[in-house]
């Protein structure tokens, strides 16, 4: 490299932090999952699918609650979730198996 600049390596504190929050996030990703896959078991693919929307559309409204900035794209993500789901609950034809 021509700029002398190295990169340095990061802290093992920090590392240990992010790792740390990496497994719990992880740890309530797994158990919401298995909390939806119970639920598909006791109820209607519409209602599973609202509920799954529900959860994207959630997320966003937190973090703008807690000051957290949400992008534009994330709510247009969010937006056509919750637009598929509309069609598929409103759809008037018969599920197939």
């Amino acid at each position: 490299r021509t700029s002398g600049s190295r990169r340095q390596a990061p802290d093992p504190h920090h590392t240990k932090k992010l790792l740390a929050a990496s497994a719990e996030l992880a740890g309530l990703h797994a158990l919401t999952v298995g909390l939806q896959s119970c639920g598909v078991d006791h109820s209607s693919a519409t209602r599973a699918s609202f509920l799954a929307t529900t959860s994207t559309v959630i997320v966003p409204l937190l973090a703008t609650a807690a000051g957290t900035a949400v992008s534009r794209k994330t709510w247009a993500c969010a937006f056509l979730c919750v637009l598929g789901t509309a069609l598929i609950v409103l759809s008037k034809e018969p599920a197939t198996n």
